[in-house]
C-alpha cells in the first residue's frame, strides 16, 4: 500500500503569469511589467555571456577539459529577483529599512536597464510558490500581496543593498535580520510564508492521538530523521477537546507553590487542562550551543536551572490528576535518558518509538521536501535531478548526510552539500533523460532494469518498478503535472 502524502499544492497545476497579471490591480500590473522589462535585459545579457563563454572553449581550445557549466538560469523565465529589482525601482518606499545611497544608486542603475516588453513565463520553482500562495483562493493581487511572492532568497539578495553592508560596517547576515525586522515593523505583511514540506505519513493519526489521550502524555523516542518533528506538525492540526500547544513557551508567570519544583517562570501553556508537546528543537539542548533563544527567557542559565526545573514542574503537574495536564516529549534516546535523570518520574510515561527511515523511504522523504527546499534554495530537487546529478554511489550517503530535519532547510546554504550536488554537472553513469521517462511511462519494468544496469547501488533506494513508478507520480504531483500520486 502506498503511504499517504498530503500538501496544499499536491496535484494542483501552477498558475501562469497571464493568470496572475489578470488577477492583479493596476498598480501591481505595473510592477509585473517593470519586472518583465528588467528580465528581458537580464536574459539578453545571459545569452551574450553564454556565447562569449562558449567561444573560449571552441577547438582548438587552450583547455584540455570540457567547459564547466555556467551558473545561470535557463530559459526565458521571469525570476523572483526580477521582481525584487522592479520593487527597488518602482516602490523603494516599501524598502525603508534599506534606505540609503546604495539603494538609491541601484534604483537609478536598474531604471536605465528597462528593456522592451517580452513574452515570458514564470520560472517553474517560482510558479510553485505562487500555487501555494494564490491558487487556494485566487483573490486579487495588490502590491503587498505581489511582494509576498518574493521567496526568502530574494530578501537575502536585497539585503546586500544596505549601505552599511557596502561600507563593510555590518555583516550581510546582520543586514538580512535588520531588513526582515524592519519590514515586520511596517506592518504591511510584505514577507510571505515559506511553503511547508509535503507530509508523508509514517505514523497514522490514530497512533498520534494516542500520544495525546494517555493520562500523563507520552515520550516519543527516535533517532534523527525518524519523523519526530513531522509528527509535531501533524499533531498541531489534529482536533482535540482541549488546547494543544506545540513548542509554545510564550507568556510567563510564577510557579504554583503547591508543587515542589520551583522554576523561575512558568509559560502560560503549562497550566491545568492543557496539552503541551515539547521537542528537543523547541526546548533546546542545555548541553549544546544551539539552545534556542526563546528558551533563554525562561532562566538565566537553562543548563543549570531553567530546563531541568521547568521539566520537573511540568512532570509534577501532569502527575496531579485533578490538574488534567498532559506532557508529550519528542526526544532521541540520549535526550530521554537525560530528561529522566532530571525528572525520574518520567519513567512512568508510556514510550512510543519511531524507527529511522529505511533506505526505501529516503527518496520519498526527500521528494516531500521539494516545496520547501526549492523555494528556499531556488534549485530543483525533482526526482530525476536527484538521480542524474547526485549519482548512484553517493545518493544514499548525501540523503543521509543532509537530514530533512536539519536546520539548513530553514537557513539556506548556497554552498551546502545538496545545493552543490544539484548545481553540478549531470552524472555520466545515470542517464534519465526524456527517452528514459517515456520508457518508464510505457514499460516500467524495462525502465527499472535499465536504471539498475546503469547504477546497481540504486536498488537499495528503488526496490522495484512499482516504487519507481510511484516516485515518478509523486514527483509529478508535487510539480503540479499530475493530479494525484
Amino acid at each position: 500500500m502506498r503511504p499517504v502524502v498530503e500538501h496544499p499544492t499536491l496535484g494542483v497545476p501552477s498558475p501562469t503569469l497571464p493568470q496572475l497579471v489578470e488577477a492583479s490591480t493596476e498598480e501591481a500590473r505595473a510592477l509585473w511589467a517593470a519586472a518583465g522589462a528588467l528580465a528581458s535585459v537580464r536574459i539578453q545579457g545571459q545569452d551574450e555571456l553564454r556565447r562569449a563563454y562558449a567561444s573560449l572553449y571552441e577547438a582548438p581550445s587552450d583547455w584540455a577539459r570540457p567547459a564547466p557549466a555556467l551558473p545561470l538560469p535557463g530559459g526565458d523565465f521571469l525570476e523572483p529577483n526580477d521582481l525584487a529589482r522592479a520593487l527597488v525601482v518602482r516602490h523603494p518606499e516599501l524598502l525603508e529599512p534599506l534606505a540609503g545611497p546604495a539603494l538609491t544608486e541601484a534604483a537609478g542603475r536598474w531604471a536605465d536597464r528597462m528593456g522592451p516588453p517580452t513574452e515570458l513565463t514564470l520560472s517553474p520553482i517560482w510558479a510553485r510558490r505562487w500555487c501555494y500562495l494564490w491558487s487556494g483562493d485566487g483573490g486579487v493581487i495588490d502590491v503587498p500581496r505581489l511582494v509576498r511572492g518574493l521567496p526568502w532568497r530574494s530578501w537575502h539578495a536585497l539585503a546586500a543593498l544596505d549601505s552599511r553592508v557596502v561600507e563593510g560596517t555590518i555583516a550581510h547576515s546582520e543586514a538580512v535580520d535588520r531588513l526582515l525586522d524592519g519590514l515586520a515593523r511596517q506592518g504591511q505583511g510584505l514577507v510571505g510564508p515559506v511553503p511547508p514540506p509535503a507530509y508523508l505519513q509514517r505514523v497514522d493519526d490514530e497512533h498520534l492521538r494516542s500520544w495525546l489521550d494517555a493520562p500523563l502524555g507520552a515520550l516519543v523516542v527516535g533517532p534523527a530523521g525518524s519523523g519526530k518533528r513531522t509528527s509535531i506538525g501533524r499533531i498541531g492540526r489534529l482536533r482535540s477537546e482541549r488546547p494543544i500547544h506545540v513548542d509554545n513557551f510564550h507568556g510567563a508567570g510564577p510557579p504554583d507553590p503547591a508543587y515542589r519544583a520551583t522554576p523561575q517562570v512558568v509559560p502560560a501553556t503549562v497550566n491545568p487542562g492543557q496539552i503541551c508537546v515539547w521537542s528537543s528543537h523547541g526546548l533546546g539542548d542545555p548541553e549544546s550551543r544551539a539552545t534556542p533563544s526563546r528558551y533563554n527567557s525562561l532562566g538565566p542559565s537553562p543548563s543549570a536551572a531553567g530546563l531541568p526545573e521547568l521539566l520537573r514542574y511540568a512532570v509534577e503537574l501532569a502527575l496531579d490528576e485533578p490538574a488534567d495536564f498532559r506532557l508529550v516529549l519528542l526526544l532521541t534516546e540520549e535526550q530521554r535518558a537525560r530528561c529522566c535523570a532530571w525528572a525520574p518520574d518520567l519513567e512512568k510515561w508510556p514510550v512510543h518509538r519511531l524507527e529511522a527511515p529505511t533506505d526505501e523511504e529516503l527518496l520519498p522523504l526527500w521528494l516531500c521536501q521539494r516545496p520547501l527546499v526549492e523555494d528556499m534554495l531556488g534549485d530543483s530537487c525533482a526526482l530525476f535531478d536527484l538521480l542524474a546529478r547526485v549519482g548512484s554511489g553517493s545518493l544514499r550517503e548525501r540523503l543521509l548526510q543532509v537530514q530533512p530535519a536539519g536546520r539548513w532547510l530553514w537557513v539556506p546554504d548556497p554552498a551546502g552539500p545538496l545545493a552543490n550536488a544539484l548545481r553540478g554537472a549531470p552524472c555520466t553513469s545515470v542517464r534519465v533523460g526524456p527517452g528514459f521517462r517515456q520508457q518508464l511511462a510505457r514499460r516500467p519494468e524495462k525502465a527499472w532494469l535499465r536504471l539498475m544496469r546503469q547504477a546497481p547501488d540504486l536498488q537499495a533506494l528503488v526496490s522495484g518498478p512499482e516504487q519507481l513508478v510511484w516516485l515518478a507520480e509523486l514527483d509529478a504531483a508535487l510539480s503540479g503535472a499530475l493530479s494525484s500520486p
